[in-house]
């Protein structure tokens, strides 16, 4: 009895993960980490009312300037930005 109540929930949780990974490929941030600042050169990420991840400086108006935060492990992001300086 208690594996059919488990067999419905793995499935949801497998189509879960299939649709973050689908969003996440179209650049919908999907809520799985922090939004990143880079303290160095002001680059930062924010969610735009329809979901997408953008990046911008500090500086300038909120417009996506297309530059992405590369991961390095799974708890370090570096600014493409920082490596050009």
């Amino acid at each position: 009895m208690r594996k059919k109540k488990i067999d419905p929930i793995v499935k949801l949780a497998s189509e879960i993960q299939k649709i973050q990974k689908q969003a996440k490929a179209l650049g919908i941030f999907i809520n799985d980490r922090e939004l990143i600042e880079c303290q160095n050169c002001g680059l930062l990420e924010d969610v735009q009312s329809n979901g997408k991840l953008i990046t911008y400086f500090k500086e300038n108006h909120i417009q996506d300037i297309g530059l992405r935060f590369l991961k390095k492990n799974k708890t370090f992001f570096n600014a493409l930005i920082v490596k050009a300086i």
